[in-house]
């Protein structure tokens, strides 16, 4: 790269002198040809053109002699050009001529960032599915999330010329991913194709606009508009706000040590397997409220004080009433 970029420089450098060398050669020629011929003896009727004549032939006697005297700086100055070229033409190929596939033109470096084969022992973990790889040979057993989490790193799509991934498996594990995908899809194990297997985009999108059909007449049998803001007014209902979402993030990405009670903790993948791959959260986080403990000897004392009140209360205002000439009001029947 260093040397390509001195070859530039140093060619740019030469081209620019060569320029400014023959703009001299056409200045001198067109100021210095007159006064020369006359001092030579030559009689000039149109100086003008004498002038025109010496600007143009200046430039190409010093060209000449640039020629001669400095040509293979003129050539290395070509074939930069040339190598230019080259490169322009060859800009979809790997640099030997040939062709590059579709998928690799639009990368930054024509594919040369893209590595052919990697040999895992235990986990890929790329932290996403990757949308280079194209197939993934498997000749290890694997089970429940260990083969969701391997297969899927395939599944994500390029463009047209990678639209899937291909899973080639040389242990003939077709039991044990029927047996994942039946424990990852919940309840519904019976219909593990429909949840996992996508529908093309024109389904999908009736699918979305149906649910949003039946949200919207959710909305207005609250009467409410279909609208986000309007989401907190329903009654009896939970609704995530801003920093409930804040929250959550936070929480995943420090994932504390210490538990959070009542919403988080950090769980082994012992305990995981303990319940049955179940991924439900009350299996690992109880968000119920311990009962207050109630103190039966003080609240007896405080609902006899209370009691007592009352009776005083009440006795003061019989007499009121007394005066007046109307009926008490009734005591306990303990009086």
């Amino acid at each position: 790269m260093l040397t390509r970029l001195i070859v530039d420089l140093y060619g740019w450098i030469i081209e620019i002198s060569l320029w400014f060398i023959l703009l001299l050669a056409g200045v001198a020629g067109f100021h210095g040809v007159v006064p020369i011929l006359k001092s030579s003896g030559w009689v000039l009727e149109n100086e003008t053109a004498w002038r025109i004549f010496g600007a143009v032939l200046s430039p190409v006697v010093a060209f000449l002699v640039l020629v001669v005297l400095f040509g293979p700086i003129l050539v290395l100055v070509d074939i930069r050009k040339s190598v230019r070229s080259l490169e322009a033409a060859t800009r979809n190929s790997d640099g030997g001529g040939t062709a590059l596939p579709i998928e690799y033109r639009d990368l930054p470096k024509k594919g040369r960032e893209k590595i052919d084969l990697t040999i895992v022992v235990d986990m890929l973990l790329t932290g996403f599915d990757s949308k280079y790889l194209n197939t993934l040979y498997v000749d290890k057993n694997l089970r429940h999330h260990g083969l969701i989490q391997a297969f899927s790193r395939t599944n994500r799509a390029l463009n047209a010329t990678k639209p899937y991934g291909h899973v080639l498996d040389f242990r003939n594990q077709q039991a044990a991913f029927d047996e994942a995908i039946a424990l990852f899809s919940g309840a519904r194990a019976d219909a593990a194709r429909e949840i996992w297997l996508v529908d093309k985009a024109p389904k999908v999108i009736e699918k979305l606009k149906a649910q949003v059909r039946l949200l919207n007449d959710f909305m207005k049998s609250q009467g409410l508009e279909a609208r986000p803001k309007a989401v907190p007014n329903l009654k009896r209902q939970n609704y995530m706000t801003d920093d409930h979402i804040a929250r959550i993030i936070k929480t995943y990405q420090e994932r504390p040590e210490k538990p959070i009670e009542r919403y988080a903790r950090r769980v082994e993948m012992k305990e995981i397997e303990s319940q049955d791959y179940n991924l439900n959260i009350s299996r690992y986080v109880s968000t119920a409220q311990d009962e207050v403990e109630i103190d039966l000897k003080a609240t007896h004392t405080e609902l006899v004080s209370i009691d007592g009140e009352i009776r005083t209360a009440t006795a003061k205002h019989n007499a009121f009433l007394k005066e007046l000439g109307l009926p008490p009001l009734p005591l306990s029947d303990s009086d």
